[in-house]
Protein backbone atom coordinates (compact mmCIF):
# COMPACT_ATOMS: atom_id res chain seq x y z
CA UNK A 1 0.00 0.00 0.00
CA UNK A 2 2.97 2.36 1.12
CA UNK A 3 4.82 2.09 -2.41
CA UNK A 4 1.49 2.11 -4.07
CA UNK A 5 0.93 5.90 -2.62
CA UNK A 6 4.60 6.68 -3.64
CA UNK A 7 3.50 5.98 -7.21
CA UNK A 8 0.21 7.28 -7.19
CA UNK A 9 2.15 11.04 -5.47
CA UNK A 10 4.78 10.68 -8.38
CA UNK A 11 2.02 10.27 -10.82
CA UNK A 12 0.64 13.66 -9.52
CA UNK A 13 3.81 15.48 -9.54
CA UNK A 14 4.69 14.04 -12.97
CA UNK A 15 1.20 15.62 -13.91
CA UNK A 16 2.22 18.86 -12.85
CA UNK A 17 5.07 18.96 -13.95
CA UNK A 18 4.08 17.96 -17.49
CA UNK A 19 1.10 19.90 -17.65
CA UNK A 20 3.46 23.18 -16.33
CA UNK A 21 5.66 22.56 -19.56
CA UNK A 22 2.58 22.27 -22.01
CA UNK A 23 0.43 25.41 -20.40
CA UNK A 24 3.64 27.62 -20.37
CA UNK A 25 5.05 27.02 -23.97
CA UNK A 26 1.53 27.33 -24.93
CA UNK A 27 0.90 30.82 -23.17
CA UNK A 28 4.18 32.05 -24.23
CA UNK A 29 3.37 31.20 -28.32
CA UNK A 30 0.07 32.41 -27.98
CA UNK A 31 1.77 35.39 -26.77
CA UNK A 32 4.52 35.78 -28.93
CA UNK A 33 1.78 35.51 -31.95
CA UNK A 34 -0.83 38.32 -30.10
CA UNK A 35 2.20 40.67 -29.86
CA UNK A 36 3.06 40.12 -33.69
CA UNK A 37 -1.20 40.79 -34.31
CA UNK A 38 -0.42 43.93 -31.93
CA UNK A 39 2.44 45.08 -34.10
CA UNK A 40 5.46 44.10 -31.78
CA UNK A 41 8.04 41.85 -33.33
CA UNK A 42 8.14 39.35 -35.76
CA UNK A 43 6.04 36.70 -34.84
CA UNK A 44 8.97 34.09 -35.32
CA UNK A 45 7.80 30.85 -33.18
CA UNK A 46 10.71 29.42 -31.37
CA UNK A 47 11.42 25.70 -32.48
CA UNK A 48 12.98 25.00 -29.21
CA UNK A 49 9.64 26.48 -27.43
CA UNK A 50 7.71 24.19 -30.12
CA UNK A 51 9.90 21.06 -28.94
CA UNK A 52 8.78 21.62 -25.02
CA UNK A 53 5.30 21.78 -26.08
CA UNK A 54 5.17 18.31 -27.68
CA UNK A 55 7.85 17.04 -25.00
CA UNK A 56 5.48 18.04 -22.27
CA UNK A 57 2.57 16.88 -24.23
CA UNK A 58 3.97 13.29 -24.70
CA UNK A 59 5.43 13.53 -20.88
CA UNK A 60 1.50 14.30 -19.68
CA UNK A 61 -0.09 11.11 -21.85
CA UNK A 62 2.56 8.70 -20.96
CA UNK A 63 2.24 9.99 -17.24
CA UNK A 64 -1.85 9.68 -17.65
CA UNK A 65 -1.76 6.23 -18.88
CA UNK A 66 0.58 5.44 -15.97
CA UNK A 67 -1.60 6.72 -13.41
CA UNK A 68 -4.62 4.84 -15.28
CA UNK A 69 -2.70 1.35 -15.11
CA UNK A 70 -2.07 1.74 -11.74
CA UNK A 71 -5.21 2.75 -10.39
CA UNK A 72 -6.79 0.00 -12.72
CA UNK A 73 -4.49 -2.85 -10.71
CA UNK A 74 -5.66 -1.46 -7.55
CA UNK A 75 -8.65 -1.85 -8.21
CA UNK A 76 -8.91 -4.72 -9.83
CA UNK A 77 -7.31 -6.08 -6.58
CA UNK A 78 -8.94 -4.49 -3.81
CA UNK A 79 -12.79 -4.10 -5.56
CA UNK A 80 -14.67 -2.93 -2.33
CA UNK A 81 -12.91 0.14 -2.46
CA UNK A 82 -15.26 3.62 -1.40
CA UNK A 83 -15.64 5.64 -4.69
CA UNK A 84 -17.42 8.26 -5.58
CA UNK A 85 -20.35 8.45 -7.54
CA UNK A 86 -20.00 8.66 -11.74
CA UNK A 87 -22.21 11.73 -11.70
CA UNK A 88 -19.75 13.51 -8.92
CA UNK A 89 -16.92 12.73 -11.21
CA UNK A 90 -18.60 14.14 -14.38
CA UNK A 91 -19.48 16.89 -12.44
CA UNK A 92 -16.26 17.88 -11.44
CA UNK A 93 -15.05 17.33 -14.53
CA UNK A 94 -17.71 20.06 -16.50
CA UNK A 95 -17.02 22.08 -13.59
CA UNK A 96 -13.40 22.33 -14.23
CA UNK A 97 -13.52 22.28 -17.67
CA UNK A 98 -16.07 25.36 -17.55
CA UNK A 99 -13.42 27.18 -15.06
CA UNK A 100 -10.87 26.44 -17.78
CA UNK A 101 -12.63 27.89 -20.52
CA UNK A 102 -13.77 30.93 -18.37
CA UNK A 103 -10.38 31.29 -17.78
CA UNK A 104 -8.59 31.09 -20.88
CA UNK A 105 -11.49 33.49 -22.28
CA UNK A 106 -10.94 36.07 -19.73
CA UNK A 107 -7.21 36.36 -20.08
CA UNK A 108 -6.98 36.20 -23.29
CA UNK A 109 -9.61 39.40 -23.11
CA UNK A 110 -7.06 41.09 -21.34
CA UNK A 111 -3.84 40.13 -23.09
CA UNK A 112 -5.91 42.15 -26.39
CA UNK A 113 -6.68 45.33 -24.21
CA UNK A 114 -3.19 45.85 -23.62
CA UNK A 115 -1.62 47.98 -25.83
CA UNK A 116 1.87 46.48 -24.99
CA UNK A 117 1.75 42.50 -25.20
CA UNK A 118 4.05 41.24 -22.66
CA UNK A 119 5.92 38.02 -23.77
CA UNK A 120 6.07 36.80 -20.09
CA UNK A 121 3.15 34.33 -19.04
CA UNK A 122 1.75 35.27 -15.77
CA UNK A 123 2.85 32.32 -13.44
CA UNK A 124 -0.19 32.26 -11.82
CA UNK A 125 -2.18 32.25 -14.38
CA UNK A 126 -0.26 29.17 -15.55
CA UNK A 127 -0.54 27.86 -11.45
CA UNK A 128 -4.67 28.25 -12.25
CA UNK A 129 -4.40 26.41 -15.61
CA UNK A 130 -2.50 23.58 -14.27
CA UNK A 131 -4.67 23.07 -11.34
CA UNK A 132 -7.92 22.91 -12.88
CA UNK A 133 -6.61 20.77 -15.86
CA UNK A 134 -4.97 18.22 -13.15
CA UNK A 135 -8.04 18.52 -11.67
CA UNK A 136 -10.30 17.25 -14.32
CA UNK A 137 -7.85 14.85 -15.40
CA UNK A 138 -7.58 12.82 -12.14
CA UNK A 139 -11.57 12.31 -12.33
CA UNK A 140 -10.89 11.71 -16.00
CA UNK A 141 -8.36 8.52 -14.96
CA UNK A 142 -11.17 7.95 -11.85
CA UNK A 143 -14.01 7.32 -14.32
CA UNK A 144 -12.07 5.78 -17.13
CA UNK A 145 -10.95 2.86 -14.56
CA UNK A 146 -14.76 2.73 -13.80
CA UNK A 147 -16.06 2.47 -17.12
CA UNK A 148 -13.32 -0.20 -17.91
CA UNK A 149 -14.18 -3.65 -19.14
CA UNK A 150 -11.92 -5.09 -16.59
CA UNK A 151 -13.32 -3.28 -13.81
CA UNK A 152 -16.74 -4.30 -13.92
CA UNK A 153 -15.77 -8.04 -14.99
CA UNK A 154 -13.78 -8.21 -11.45
CA UNK A 155 -16.78 -6.03 -10.05
CA UNK A 156 -19.31 -8.32 -10.89
CA UNK A 157 -18.07 -11.64 -9.97
CA UNK A 158 -17.36 -10.73 -6.07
Amino acid sequence: MNLFLWRMAASVAGLWGSLTIVMYSLERLSLIRMAHDNGQGDGELPGSLIAWFFAGFIALNLTVFYALTRWARYIRANPKTPQAPVSVLIGVVALCGGALLWGMAAHAEDVREQAVVSLEPSLGYIAFQVLVASLALIMLVLVAVRWSPGYRREFIRS
